[in-house]
């Protein structure tokens, strides 16, 4: 028996080191796929991914803040169910709920709450974790699973905690890389119509002196053209051509 017991702890422990082993496969798989990316898309379809096979949701979704915080906007849903989970969270949002979640800074799990309101046993559930960058609150992301709020493990959320500090610092260096990109373009702009000012400046010099070229010579020829009108006044023929 006591072999046994043995053999069976053995067995647990050896699962345990093995799901802990795809949990860390599962973090490179996704710290791989957000730093060879400056995509923002890429980025967020990674996370949704690798969310998905530490947790089984029924929908997902990435929220950003806007205008220094005063509201929140979808950056990317998914699931059948993505647009009742927007209106979940505004709702959230509007409770403060989130902004308690934010302020806290740890993923947290909260029961249903429509299925609450109707006083219903709910095994279903939204896990809020925020997307922080240098202390700096940058959004949150959502999971709504078919799952009892109290049957995730410490474990867990702090593996959806990780994702969504990968994804946060992966999300400002797309930010960043999209606003050099964007001054790069500008420059070239610049130095584009800088070089068009300067060959139209060059062809305005160019044509002036090939004006003043030409002008003095038909100014000479026109002095005798005159001179000679007024010295053949008697023949009209002559002046005419003239």
């Amino acid at each position: 028996r006591q072999l046994q017991e043995r053999l069976d702890r053995g067995h647990e422990e050896f699962v345990q080191h093995r799901e802990s082993m795809s949990e860390l496969l599962n973090l490179h798989e996704l710290s791989e796929a957000i730093s060879t990316s400056l995509d923002i898309e890429d980025i967020l379809d990674a996370l949704m991914d690798q969310s998905g096979r530490f947790i089984e949701y029924e929908s997902c979704g990435v929220f950003a803040l806007e205008a220094e915080g005063a509201r929140l906007q979808a950056m990317a849903l998914r699931g059948d169910g993505g647009s009742a989970l927007e209106k979940r969270i505004r709702r959230h949002w509007e409770d403060g709920i989130i902004d308690g979640v934010l302020r806290d800074g740890r993923p947290v799990v909260i029961g249903d709450m429509d299925s609450l309101i109707h006083n219903q046993r709910t095994d279903r559930c939204l896990v809020i974790i925020p997307l922080m960058m240098r202390g700096k609150q940058v959004g949150i992301v959502t999971l709504y699973c078919h799952r009892a709020k109290d049957d995730f493990t410490l474990g867990e959320l702090e593996l959806l905690g990780i994702l969504a500090s990968q994804t946060a610092a992966a999300i400002e260096n797309s930010r960043l890389y999209t606003e050099l990109e964007s001054a790069h373009k500008g420059l070239q702009d610049s130095q584009r119509q800088l070089l068009i000012s300067v060959k139209q400046a060059a062809v305005g010099e160019l044509a002036a002196g090939v004006a003043h070229e030409v002008n003095n010579p038909l100014q000479i020829i026109l002095s005798r053209v005159q001179l000679m009108i007024s010295q053949h006044r008697e023949s009209p023929k002559l002046v005419e051509g003239l």
